[in-house]
């Protein structure tokens, strides 16, 4: 398992580890009386986009389509384009 700020991943490497994993982490979940937003949840994906990056069995990669966008943008030569920029980066 694997949390940053408010997500969970919740993986494993056998198919049959995963539900042990998944009943060991609803448990902790209601021990500590949180709850979880069925609308953001994804369960038994094999590939999934998570903060910015593309997890899967493979490893975490980073999002092709977050990479050809910044390819696309013209280079700033004003003062005013750099600030726009610097603002879309973030």
């Amino acid at each position: 398992m694997e949390v940053y700020v408010d997500d969970i991943l919740a993986k494993s490497k056998k198919e049959e580890d995963y539900e042990k994993i998944l009943r060991k982490l609803f448990e902790r979940i209601h021990n500590f009386l949180l709850k979880l937003n069925l609308v953001k949840c994804s369960f038994g994906v094999r590939i999934e986009k998570l903060l910015g990056f593309v997890v899967s069995s493979q490893g975490i990669e980073v999002d092709l389509n977050k990479v050809r966008a910044i390819h696309e943008i013209s280079t700033p030569e004003t003062k005013k384009e750099v600030r726009i920029f610097l603002g879309r980066l973030n």
